[in-house]
């Protein structure tokens, strides 16, 4: 299964080199120790262990970027996400678009942001214009007693829920 499956990544390997030559630049990551202690029954799978032992090396040999290896280095000059990216005019389109997408956006958000205060300082301002309302409330018929209670469609107060109800979602 290992041998199988470390061949297969050899031919892999040279097809994705075929396709972005900077990868034959780093460090695999597979030792050729790996391989040693394979128990192969026949000459034809020994002869296919050596094609990848020699690739593995030639491999190794080509490395020329310092570091842990192509899956773990990232961010640095020499990396090669940031080696690819300064490469490739496809990705660096596809960045600015996104970097224009998102300055857009957040003017949008800030405009957004901007009419929402302004609503609430507005709706604020006109509720302490108005005094809240009550109703006189017959509480006894014999005697004629009234009690002042809060009116439920104030409109003071519908103001104030409306302004405390101004929300804006998060941009991210």
């Amino acid at each position: 299964m290992v041998f199988t499956s470390v061949e297969f990544w050899v031919v892999c390997d040279k097809s994705a080199i075929h396709i972005t030559d900077i990868l034959s630049g780093y460090d695999i990551s597979i030792s050729v120790d790996l391989l040693q202690s394979l128990v192969l029954s026949s000459r034809f799978q020994l002869t296919r262990l050596a094609c990848i032992e020699r690739y593995l090396r030639e491999y190794q040999d080509r490395s020329r970027y310092d570091g842990n290896g192509i899956f773990t280095d990232f961010g640095n000059k020499n990396s090669f996400s940031v080696r690819y990216f300064g490469r490739s005019k496809v990705m660096q389109n596809i960045n600015e678009a996104i970097t224009k997408r998102i300055h857009k956006e957040r003017a949008e958000k800030i405009a957004e942001l901007h009419q929402k205060q302004e609503d609430y300082i507005k709706l604020i301002y006109l509720a302490s214009q108005i005094e809240c309302k009550y109703e006189n409330i017959l509480v006894d018929r014999n005697s004629g007693i009234r009690e002042s209670h809060y009116f439920p469609q104030c409109h003071r107060c519908q103001l104030k829920n409306q302004a405390n109800s101004i929300h804006i979602t998060v941009h991210e």
